[in-house]
């Protein structure tokens, strides 16, 4: 089957992505992780349930972010992220197959306990933040 973009391998998806360019940050999801930088980033392509993002350094398979997007720098909105696959590309930029996720937060304030979404293969406990589940809920 021939890909809807040019060069770019064919892949099978649930749901349907639509081209679009966007300027970007990830930054680590871990809140208290100072020595990650954020990286900024360009959506390429987004559908239900990831995007595609372009950036300039590599960026670590498995790894969680939060996709912040800007306006007039005001951030928007923001996503919780998992990075599928990183390919390098022309010129020393590289693409990000992401798989967008539920907010650790929202899990643990429904009641999953930390120690059950550490052993699931989307989070490790020593990733995300817990801090902020209220009545003491983890």
């Amino acid at each position: 089957m021939v890909s809807p973009y040019r060069g770019e391998a064919f892949e099978q998806r649930r749901h349907k992505r639509y081209k679009v360019c966007a300027a970007a940050k990830i930054e680590p999801l871990d809140d208290e992780d100072d020595r990650i930088t954020p990286i900024e980033v360009v959506v390429a392509d987004v559908g239900l349930t990831g995007m595609m993002l372009r950036a300039d350094r590599p960026v670590p398979i498995g790894s969680s972010w939060r996709l912040c997007l800007y306006e007039s720098q005001r951030l928007v909105t923001s996503v919780p992220i998992i990075v599928r696959y990183c390919t390098p590309e022309a010129a020393g930029r590289y693409r990000l197959g992401t798989q967008v996720m539920l907010e650790p937060f929202f899990l643990t304030w429904m009641g999953v306990p930390r120690r059950e979404l550490a052993a699931d293969e989307l989070a490790t406990e020593d990733r995300f933040a817990y801090s902020h589940a209220p009545n003491g809920r983890s």
